[in-house]
């Protein structure tokens, strides 16, 4: 099996903890915005970010439940997917690789999160 083939179901379980994470980016981010939030017009801000935070939790919970249920030899190649994925880091995670490969590019990701 490549690198890019892999089971249907470990590419939607990759897709799941990825929205898994940024659920609970914003669900941190409403935290630490939250007193912020709490005159006038940000009120339906934060109650847009709350949304947004049940919203991705809810899909990536959907995803890994019906990721559970599909048959181990069920592959798909996800090269294609992921070469449209802007973010080199996330494109990485989501082929199965490590959480930090090495540079290819050499170019600076200010964004990344340092081990």
């Amino acid at each position: 099996m490549s690198k890019t083939l892999q089971p249907l179901s470990r590419a939607l379980g990759a897709c799941a903890g990825e929205l898994a994470t940024l659920a609970d980016r914003c669900e941190a981010l409403q935290a630490g915005l939250a007193p912020a939030l709490q005159t006038g017009a940000a009120i339906e801000e934060a109650q847009t970010l709350d949304l947004l935070t049940q919203s991705l939790a809810a899909v990536a919970d959907y995803l890994h439940a019906l990721s559970a249920t599909l048959p181990g030899e069920w592959v798909v190649d996800t090269a294609p997917a992921a070469s449209v994925v802007p973010l080199t880091e996330l494109a990485w995670r989501l082929l199965g690789g490590p959480l930090h490969p090495p540079p290819e590019t050499g170019e600076i990701d200010f964004f990344g999160a340092c081990p």
